[in-house]
C-alpha cells in the first residue's frame, strides 16, 4: 500500500503541490496525468522520499516515510524520468551493481544477490540482452534495464515517471507487458502525459492540475463525467417543434442549416434518453431523421474538460 494525505511543497514563490492526497494498493496500479508543469514530478519525488514534503504524511507499505525514511525506501523501488544508467556496462552487471549496493545496505542478503539479479532480468525480459553493452541496445531496453535496477531487491512499492515516454510502438508493448506483470503484486504508481498509456495501464487514474488532484476514479468513471455529443439531422422544412424539441434536450445546442436538410449539435449527460426523446419527436412530427448518433469522448478529451471545469492551469512543476 501507499497511501499520502495533505502533502504540500513550495519552491520559493512557486506553490507546485497542493494538499495532494492519494492512495494506491496492490493489484490495482495508479496513474497520474496531467499536462507538463502540473506537479507530476515533484508529488512523485515527495512520495519517492527524495523531497521533504512542507505539510502532509507518507505511508509506504505500512511505514511512515516522514518518521523512518531510510526504512520506508527500503519498500520502495523509482524510476525517476531520466534515471543515470552506465552505457559501458552490460544489463547483467548493471543490475548486479544495484543488487551489490543493496546488499551493503542491507536490503539484500548477499547469499540471495545473484538469484534476485537473474530473477529481474527475467522479469524484465533482459536475458536476451543481459551480456551486451547498454550502450548498444535500444531505448527499450535501457529503460527497462534500468527499471531492474529498481526492482532488484524486490519491493512491495513501485513509482516509476514516464516509463514509456520515447519508446517505438515494439518497445512499448513490451514494456507494457512488463510493467503489467508488475502491478499483480505490487502497489504501482504511474505517472505520464500520455492519457492513452494511462489508460492501458493504470486501473485508477488521479488527475493533477495547478497541483492538486482535480479528479479521481477509474478511467471509465473518469469518462463518464464529461457529456456525450449528440447529433440530430433531418431534412429541411421540418416542423420548427421537432428543431425544439431537439434543443431542449441538448446542452451547448447549435442549429446549422443547408440546403436540404438541418442539424442539431449539442451535448447531454443522459445522451440514451436524450435520443429517445428526439425519435419520439420525430415520430410524432412524421420526420424522417437523416441522423441520430451519439459520441462518448475519449479520455483524453475528458480529463481536458474536467481540468478547464476546476478552473485551474498546469501549475508551476519543475
Amino acid at each position: 500500500m501507499l497511501e499520502a494525505s495533505d502533502l504540500s511543497k513550495r519552491f520559493g514563490r512557486v506553490h507546485a503541490v497542493r494538499k495532494i492526497g492519494l492512495s494506491a494498493r496492490p493489484g490495482c496500479p495508479l496513474g497520474l496525468v496531467g499536462a507538463n508543469g502540473a506537479g507530476k514530478s515533484t508529488t512523485l519525488r515527495l512520495l519517492a522520499t527524495l523531497l521533504a514534503p512542507d505539510q502532509g504524511s507518507i505511508e509506504i507499505d505500512g511505514v511512515d516515510a516522514l518518521d523512518r525514511p531510510e526504512l520506508a525506501r527500503s519498500r520502495l523501488g523509482y524510476l525517476p524520468e531520466s534515471g543515470a544508467i552506465h552505457p559501458e556496462m552490460t544489463p547483467s552487471e548493471y543490475v548486479g551493481f544495484r543488487a551489490s549496493l543493496y546488499t551493503r545496505f542491507g536490503l539484500l542478503r548477499r547469499r540471495a544477490r545473484r538469484l534476485a539479479v537473474e530473477r529481474t532480468l527475467g522479469l524484465c525480459d533482459l536475458v536476451s540482452v543481459a551480456t551486451r553493452p547498454i550502450g548498444t541496445l535500444s531505448k527499450g531496453f535501457t529503460q527497462r534495464t534500468a527499471l531492474a535496477g529498481a526492482l532488484v531487491h524486490d519491493p512491495p512499492v513501485v513509482i516509476l515517471d514516464e516509463p514509456t515516454n520515447g519508446l517505438d510502438v515494439a518497445q512499448l508493448h513490451h514494456t507494457r507487458d512488463v510493467l503489467r506483470r508488475l502491478s499483480d503484486e505490487r502497489t504501482v504508481v504511474i505517472s505520464s502525459h500520455l492519457v492513452g498509456e494511462i489508460e492501458r495501464l493504470c486501473d485508477e487514474v488521479a488527475v493533477i492540475a495547478g497541483g492538486r488532484v482535480v479528479a479521481h476514479g477509474s478511467p471509465a468513471e473518469l469518462a463518464g463525467r464529461s457529456a456525450t455529443t449528440v447529433r440530430v439531422e433531418f431534412e429541411s422544412g421540418s416542423s420548427d417543434r421537432l428543431i425544439a424539441a431537439a434543443l431542449a434536450e441538448l446542452e451547448d445546442a447549435e442549429t446549422t442549416r443547408a440546403e436540404g436538410w438541418s442539424r442539431v449539435t449539442g451535448t447531454s449527460h443522459d445522451a440514451a434518453s436524450a435520443l429517445e426523446s428526439i425519435g419520439r419527436a420525430a415520430r410524432a412530427e412524421g420526420v424522417a431523421l437523416r441522423t441520430l448518433e451519439s459520441r462518448r469522448p475519449s479520455l483524453d478529451e475528458a480529463l481536458r474538460g474536467l481540468i478547464h471545469a476546476a478552473g485551474v492551469g498546469a501549475g508551476s512543476d519543475r
